[in-house]
């Protein structure tokens, strides 16, 4: 919303890049006719693209968002999310307007709006009077937001498992990996090293849990 509101502002500038933004921005369906995606134009295609509704669901449950204009395409993107992934779907769907409209729990005396910038202390507060609603807010706004805890796994396992070390088998490709990843963290800790009792304590809970796999 951001980047389309500073493109929409070039667009109707003097600058000399205007009329390329312009036409990047606009798309102008014909008469009776759906566009098709190669009729698109780039940004719409690039939105349609990269912006799903998870996104909108959770810039609609973000405290500071909850007066954010909502059309009827966008609540119906909620509600068909809420059907998919909530439970008690009906529940937060009712407790979703209370929110919106800070009513009910969701009052303008509720402590919770005093940690409007803070999503999950907003959402911790209001889950004994909203469960079916903070719950789901809550796991959906602490969710990495993209493959970069994955992506370095990945390359770790590519660094352990090399061309040279290919005979490695898959128990101790793992356990070289764990080592590899969890050995970095502490370094960045610094000062925060465990003693040698937490690190027997450490092994010991992973060789349980290994060997329970």
């Amino acid at each position: 919303m951001k980047l389309e509101a500073h493109l929409k502002k070039i667009a109707n500038s003097k600058s000399c890049f205007a009329t390329d933004v312009k036409e990047y921005l606009e798309t102008v369906p014909t008469k009776s006719v759906k566009l098709t995606k190669l009729e698109k134009k780039n940004w719409t295609r690039c939105c349609e693209k990269q912006l799903l509704p998870i996104h909108q669901v959770a810039y609609y449950l973000h405290p500071s968002n909850s007066k954010a204009l909502l059309s009827s395409n966008n609540l119906a993107e909620v509600k068909k999310f809420f059907e998919q992934y909530i439970l008690d779907h009906t529940l937060a769907f009712e407790q979703f307007f209370d929110f919106r409209n800070h009513e009910g729990n969701f009052s303008n005396t509720a402590v919770a709006w005093g940690y409007i910038d803070r999503p999950k202390m907003f959402w911790n507060c209001q889950e004994m009077s909203s469960p079916a609603l903070a719950s789901f807010a809550k796991r959906l706004l602490t969710t990495i937001g993209n493959s970069v805890p994955s992506e370095r796994a990945f390359s770790t396992m590519n660094y352990v498992h090399s061309k040279l070390r290919n005979k490695l088998t898959v128990e101790r490709a793992n356990k070289l990996q764990y080592i590899y990843m969890n050995s970095r963290t502490l370094e960045k800790q610094g000062t925060l090293q465990p003693t040698t009792e937490e690190l027997l304590e450490m092994e010991e809970t992973y060789r349980v849990f290994y060997n329970q796999d």
